[in-house]
């Protein structure tokens, strides 16, 4: 049984949560999690918050692997999309252009410069610090599944 001193919510009081709510104390706690008083910066309004328990949450298999399926796709082109399915965001592809060069070795010749372009606008923007760089992008040919 998981008792109040063994529960990190993620969040103590006084910390700001989802950037409106600041949490002022615990409130109870059960099976599933820790409920918790906060004040809801915005509306001048109290409020409560419920922080799910990890082992109150459904454990989800992994995704099956794409070439269980389609022994065809490149393992490559499977491991982009196993990293689109990350459960860990920070696992992830960080934003749409780093996506895009993944996908460049599978994608039409003429695709480069829409990758060079997106490349250009994330890094221009400061949108992610690792960005692809603008420039050349090295294609590698890779026959695509048909």
């Amino acid at each position: 049984m998981t008792t109040l001193a063994d529960i990190d919510v993620g969040a103590r009081p006084g910390e700001i949560v989802g950037g409106k709510y600041r949490v002022e104390r615990v409130l109870g706690a059960g099976g599933m999690g820790v409920v918790v008083s906060a004040h809801h910066i915005q509306l001048d309004e109290k409020v409560a918050l419920k922080f799910l328990l990890p082992e109150a949450l459904p454990q989800r298999p992994s995704p099956p692997a794409v070439r269980t399926f389609r022994p065809d796709v490149p393992v490559e082109l499977e491991a982009v999309i196993l990293r689109c399915l990350e459960k860990k965001l920070e696992d992830r592809y960080q934003n749409i252009g780093e996506l895009a060069v993944g996908l460049l070795p599978f994608a039409p010749a003429s695709a480069k410069a829409s990758v060079d372009r997106i490349a250009g606008i994330i890094q221009s923007a400061g949108l992610s610090s690792s960005a692809p760089r603008r420039g050349p992008i090295p294609t590698r040919r890779t026959r695509r599944a048909s």
